[in-house]
């Protein structure tokens, strides 16, 4: 680190920076509804992981349930409510 500042600095800055983002959206998904967060879920795999509107969800409903907080049931409810209102296929 010594011998490089500049270099160090950046890899610290962009460390930092993706730091705050996680904790934004963690912030963000304690003041949403399971509606939301479930978007929101849906949203980061599209945008942030696969960088596609095309995907495959590579998590069990179970885990699903865990990464936004709910129950595996709920999982289930929303996702047939996306799918019914066209939101996902």
């Amino acid at each position: 680190m010594n011998g490089n500042r500049d270099f160090s600095n950046e890899i610290i800055l962009e460390l930092c920076k993706n730091e705050l983002e996680s904790f934004r959206r963690c912030a963000n998904r304690t003041q949403k509804l399971i509606r939301g967060n479930m978007a929101d879920a849906l949203l980061d795999f599209s945008d942030h992981i696969f960088q596609s509107d095309t995907f495959t969800i590579p998590l069990s409903q179970a885990e699903l349930a865990n990464l936004v907080d709910t129950s595996r049931e709920s999982v289930s409810r929303i996702l047939a409510e996306f799918d019914k209102d066209g939101i996902i296929k």
